[in-house]
């Protein structure tokens, strides 16, 4: 019987993301082992297109990047106005 890994990383909303998602707060998430940022973004619904940036451990990272068991995601969003 196999064992399946799974990891634990937070999720923090920077600006709008924080009205659009309802989460002020750094969300907790429990992922299967080898989930992708994409992945993790995915499970609360935001568009791509509201998405500019996203840090992992204040890194500049792509969503196809693999997360580790205690990664830190700060997405932030594209800023509109001039």
């Amino acid at each position: 019987m196999s064992e399946t890994k799974e990891i634990i990383v937070t999720i923090t909303f920077a600006g709008y993301l924080k009205h659009y998602t309802g989460h002020r707060e750094p969300q907790t998430l429990v992922l299967p082992a080898d989930s992708s940022a994409k992945a993790a973004i995915g499970q609360f619904e935001i568009p791509d297109r509201l998405i500019k940036v996203v840090l992992i451990n204040g890194e500049k990272a792509d969503m196809d990047t693999t997360l580790q068991d205690g990664d830190a995601i700060t997405l932030q969003p594209l800023l509109l106005g001039g």
